[in-house]
C-alpha cells in the first residue's frame, strides 16, 4: 500500500512502513491505480515571495526507488492540481498557479 501524507509519500509492507520520498514543497501526490509503483507529485509554493522553491513534477515507475525531475519546458513550476485521465493513465495533468494546464504522456 502506498499512501501520502504531508510533504511525505510511504509505503507499508508487511505492517513496516517506508518513506519513499519527502519534498518540503510536495502537493498533490497521484498513484497509478493500475501499477502502485508508479508515483508522481507536484511541488507548491505560495507566490508572496520573489523566488519560488516549487520544483515542478517528480516521478518514479519503480515504487519510489527512483525519482526523476519531469519539469522541461514549465513555465510555471508551483501548482496545485496533478491527475491522471480516469479514460488515459497515461495522460498526467498539471495545473499550474497562474500559467494554465499541461498534459504530457507517462508511457507504462
Amino acid at each position: 500500500m502506498v499512501v501520502a501524507t504531508e510533504n511525505a509519500v510511504w509505503r507499508c509492507d508487511d505492517g513496516n512502513w517506508t518513506k519513499l520520498r519527502e519534498h518540503e514543497r510536495m502537493g498533490q501526490v497521484v498513484i497509478d491505480p493500475g501499477d502502485p509503483r508508479r508515483i508522481a507529485f507536484s511541488t507548491i509554493d505560495n507566490p508572496y515571495h520573489d523566488q519560488t522553491r516549487a520544483t515542478g513534477i517528480w516521478i518514479t515507475n519503480y515504487g519510489g526507488v527512483t525519482w526523476s525531475q519531469q519539469s522541461d519546458g514549465l513555465p510555471m513550476l508551483r501548482g496545485g492540481v496533478l491527475a491522471l485521465d480516469p479514460h488515459n493513465p497515461t495522460r498526467l495533468v498539471f495545473g499550474s498557479n497562474g500559467r494554465g494546464y499541461f498534459i504530457a504522456t507517462w508511457p507504462r
